[in-house]
């Protein structure tokens, strides 16, 4: 089962990567760095770096996240990024928030919702992007497989009977605020196909699904 999870993110990872080719920010063009979600205080950050593997050189980006109180610090890698503002760009729909004091990524790209955590720490987030390229280049493998035990990944489509997902042209799934209620967590997101609410349980699994 875990094994199975896990091979869901990576998918669901390539997936997104595909995407990125024809991506366009539901903000507009020229969106910076800080148009990118997050709870307050987490500060975020893109890097793109060149990287030799057995094909030759390929441009890497690292979309990383940080926390300075916990020290918390969020990265994943995505393959064939031209600039860090590209990536940025990615991440706009997403929503970055502090779960206990560890920092999370929420996203939902149609019907596929993905939520990313971290087990990772560092000193300031430039650190933490140095030790994360560094360790890329060691394992170059790590840009298409990189994943953390507690991360989860599920379709709506699955486990909910409904259809996010929205034509070209139409505003896209996009993740409006992440909030704690209770021992339950409330993701609001909105799209063209219309506003809902997923609940999530304590441990960020499935429980709900509720259009507005």
């Amino acid at each position: 089962m875990l094994r199975m999870m896990k091979n869901l993110v990576v998918v669901a990872g390539l997936l997104w990567v595909l995407a990125l080719c024809s991506c366009r920010s539901p903000f507009g063009p020229g969106v910076a760095g800080s148009a990118v979600s997050a709870d307050a205080g987490i500060e975020s950050k893109a890097r793109v770096f060149d990287l030799n593997n057995s094909s030759g050189f390929t441009k890497v980006g690292i979309m990383s996240a940080y926390d300075p109180e916990t020290r918390s610090f969020w990265w994943r890698p995505t393959p064939f990024i031209a600039s860090p503002s590209d990536l940025e760009r990615f991440f706009t729909g997403c929503k970055f928030q502090m779960v206990g004091r560890r920092v999370v990524n929420f996203c939902v790209r149609g019907n596929e919702v993905v939520i990313n955590t971290t087990s990772n720490y560092a000193d300031s987030i430039e650190h933490g992007l140095d030790d994360a390229q560094a360790r890329l280049k060691r394992d170059p493998g790590l840009v298409m497989g990189y994943t953390e035990p507690r991360d989860r990944a599920f379709d709506l489509k699955v486990k909910a009977g409904v259809d996010m997902n929205t034509p070209d042209g139409v505003r896209p799934t996009m993740v409006r605020s992440v909030r704690k209620v209770g021992d339950l967590w409330e993701v609001d997101v909105t799209c063209g196909c219309g506003d809902a609410i997923i609940t999530l349980n304590r441990d960020l699994d499935f429980i709900g699904f509720k259009r507005q």
